[in-house]
């Protein structure tokens, strides 16, 4: 175990290793402006770090259909306009992944995403390998905020929440690892991501260099 014990780190999937915060708004916006419908500030707030569920939801109620049409709808335009995540690596995220791992700590992905965009991003970047553990929203029931997405992770990691860093840049994310009990790094990467309870947050960075930094800090 590391220094201040910790034993590894958790990270969010979204806009944390990459960049992909912006290109689910784009497709958040082409699918509702295929249907006449344009994507407010209020909504795009309540968007950002969402589960598959709540995305359904609320594209749902813009458009004026049930949640299961509005995410039939965005998976045929996803289909259309597939991300390239090869293409939106975070800049610094395999070399501090590489960094933290030769570190001694173990290392677990938890995302919302579903199973197939986890995948997706894994499987592009070349990024499965750094990873001890890996968690999706299709491996839980409750999506974040509700804990169970990291209380799974460290599980899976076979260390104590408290023992760990979890790494999420959205308001759900950050209440979902407070709510498990594990030390809070926000990724701060957009406002739309702040924490409804900044009390909850240990350290904040905006960039991998910065949060290695941090990191390091904590294990002298």
């Amino acid at each position: 175990m590391g220094a201040r014990g910790i034993a590894g780190v958790v990270f969010d999937m979204d806009g944390v290793l990459v960049e992909s915060e912006r290109a689910w708004h784009d497709i958040h916006k082409g699918v509702l402006a295929d249907y006449g419908y344009e994507l407010d500030d209020a909504s795009y707030r309540e968007l950002y770090g969402a589960s598959d569920e709540v995305e359904n939801v609320v594209l749902g109620r813009i458009m004026g259909v049930s949640p299961e049409v509005a995410g039939r709808r965005k998976r045929e335009y996803v289909m259309r306009n597939p991300i390239d995540y090869a293409a939106i690596v975070m800049p610094g995220a395999p070399e501090a992944l590489n960094s933290l791992k030769a570190r001694g700590l173990r290392l677990a992905l938890a995302s919302s995403s579903l199973a197939p965009d986890v995948n997706a991003m894994l499987d592009q970047t070349g990024l499965r390998d750094r990873f001890d553990a890996v968690v999706t929203g299709s491996d839980c029931e409750r999506a974040k905020p509700d804990p169970a997405i990291y209380l799974e992770a460290c599980a899976r990691l076979g260390a104590r929440p408290v023992d760990l860093l979890a790494v999420d840049d959205s308001a759900y994310g950050v209440e979902a690892a407070a709510r498990a009990g594990m030390r809070v790094v926000h990724f701060a990467r957009d406002e739309a991501g702040a924490p409804h309870d900044p009390s909850a947050v240990e350290l904040t960075c905006s960039d991998f260099a910065e949060l290695e930094s941090e990191i390091e800090a904590l294990l002298r």
